[in-house]
C-alpha cells in the first residue's frame, strides 16, 4: 500500500533508517529522500514509485528555485542553513538563550514555534522564524512563542499549520521547505533593490559628466 497526504514526519525518520542501512549513506536528509521518492510507501522495502506532491506548491518548482539559489554565493539566512527546517536543528542555536526550560519562551517551546536564535552575546534574546523571517527581540520571560509569532506574521504558513513537526505531513513539510526558499528570494531581491537605489545618485553623476565630455 502507499501512503496518503496524512503520512507524517514519523514516516521520514524511517525511511532515512533504512537507506542508510541498504546504501550505507549516513548523511541523507529527511528532504533529500522526499526530494527523490515524492511517494511514500508505509513500507519501507516495497519499492518507491514517483509520483506528484498534492501541494500548494507544485513540485516542478523546487528544482528550479533551488538552482537558482545554487548560483548566489551570499544567501539570506535561514536559506544557507536547510538544516533549520527540523525543530532539533533550531533548538541547538538557541545555547546563549537568557531563559531555562522553566520560562514560557524556553529554547524548546521557542524552536517548537519554528524560531530559531540570532543574537549575539551582547543581545542573545533575538529569534527568527525559519519560515517567514520575522525576526523579535525583547523577549519576555512570560511570552508564549506561538502566541507572539502569530501576533507579529500572521500570514506565516508554520503559523498557519500551527502544528508540532511530529504532527506535520509529508506535504506539510515540502511546503514550508518551499515557502522558506520563496520568501529568502523575496528578502534577497529586496536587499539588492535597495543597494541600487543607492547607488542611483552617483550613476546619475558619472552618466552627466560623460555625456559632459562629449559634448566638448
Amino acid at each position: 500500500s502507499t501512503a496518503t497526504p496524512e503520512h507524517t514526519f514519523s514516516t521520514l525518520r524511517r525511511l532515512k533508517s533504512y537507506a542508510r542501512n541498504t546504501t550505507g549513506n549516513d548523511h541523507l536528509t529527511e528532504l533529500e529522500l522526499l526530494s527523490v521518492h515524492c511517494e511514500i510507501s508505509v513500507e519501507p522495502e516495497e519499492v518507491f514509485r514517483p509520483t506528484s506532491i498534492k501541494s500548494s506548491h507544485p513540485l516542478a518548482l523546487v528544482m528550479p528555485v533551488r538552482t537558482l539559489l545554487s548560483r548566489n554565493e551570499i544567501l539570506p539566512a535561514p536559506m544557507d542553513h536547510p538544516e533549520l527546517l527540523f525543530e532539533e536543528a533550531r533548538l541547538k542555536t538557541f545555547g546563549n538563550w537568557p531563559y531555562n526550560n522553566d520560562a514560557a519562551c524556553s529554547p524548546e517551546k521557542m524552536a517548537e514555534a519554528g524560531f530559531y536564535a540570532c543574537g549575539s552575546t551582547e543581545d542573545p534574546d533575538e529569534a527568527r522564524c525559519f519560515v517567514c523571517m520575522k525576526q523579535l527581540d525583547g523577549w519576555e520571560e512570560t511570552d508564549d512563542p506561538w502566541k507572539e509569532h502569530k501576533s507579529h506574521a500572521p500570514k506565516c504558513m508554520f503559523v498557519k499549520f500551527g502544528k508540532k513537526e511530529s504532527e506535520l505531513t509529508v506535504y506539510q513539510i515540502y511546503d514550508l521547505d518551499l515557502e522558506r526558499l520563496i520568501n529568502g528570494l523575496k528578502a534577497q531581491y529586496n536587499e539588492r533593490k535597495k543597494e541600487i537605489i543607492l547607488k542611483v545618485p552617483s550613476i546619475k553623476k558619472k552618466i552627466a559628466a560623460m555625456r559632459k565630455k562629449q559634448k566638448k
